[in-house]
């Protein structure tokens, strides 16, 4: 199987991320952080003491070795693998998931290792794509579709998520829901987004951003749990 392609955000701070961040952060796992730019950029910004980089390909990590405190090399898609590896570190803080959970076969499981595996008041950040953004809508009305290397249509997307859907993966094994935050890439549709009072925010945003807070040690069945919102 062929390594997926590097998420664009690798190469970038990502701005805005920091809203969905707690304001105090010891250990930092990056999951999916390639060569470790954003990561160790994170470390900086947020004065974490340390950051650890997951990753499935050793050349990215060869890479980000000389740049975060740790990295680790993992298959997602094998089970208990992320588990074991954040076992025999320092407990982590906040989990950065971004650009990652929609390559995955299964990434019901993979949350639920990350609940199991986390202490109580550990944050997850994720972001995954949305197949409720316009373009995507409509190129499945029309039935144009054409894979690319990046972006809605990465041919290395396995999962497809709406707003909903990715709340629920995010919150059914209990997680509790912080933030939901509508990415718009772009300028123009910020811009009709503003004009339109927000109302149509839903459909002209690419990425879902979603931060998620451990409050518990019982894990639930992820199809048995709705979402519970910090404060509630």
């Amino acid at each position: 199987m062929a390594e997926p392609t590097v998420p664009i955000y690798a190469q970038s701070d990502r701005a805005g991320i920091t809203e969905l961040c707690p304001s105090t952060v010891g250990t930092i796992l990056d999951v999916g952080g390639s060569t470790g730019e954003f990561a160790a950029h994170m470390k900086r910004h947020l004065g974490a003491e340390r950051v650890y980089v997951a990753d499935y390909s050793e050349k990215a990590l060869d890479v980000a070795k000389s740049k975060v405190d740790d990295v680790i090399l993992v298959n997602l898609n094998k089970e208990g693998q992320l588990a074991n590896a954040l076992a025999r570190r320092a407990p982590v803080d906040l989990v950065f998931c971004l650009c990652v959970l929609e390559h995955l076969y299964d990434p019901w499981r993979v949350v639920a290792e990350l609940h199991t595996a986390l202490p109580i008041g550990a944050t997850i950040v994720t972001s995954v794509p949305n197949s409720q953004q316009l373009r995507f809508v409509w190129t499945i009305l029309t039935g144009n579709w054409k894979y690319r290397n990046t972006g809605l249509f990465d041919r290395t997307h396995i999962r497809f998520f709406s707003e909903d859907s990715a709340v629920k993966l995010m919150t059914g094994t209990g997680l509790q829901l912080v933030k939901v935050k509508r990415r718009i890439l772009s300028k123009k549709l910020a811009k009709l987004n503003t004009l339109t009072l927000r109302r149509f925010e839903l459909f002209f945003a690419f990425q879902i951003e979603i931060a998620v807070r451990k409050v518990s040690d019982e894990v639930f069945d992820p199809g048995f749990c709705g979402a519970r919102i910090a404060g509630a």
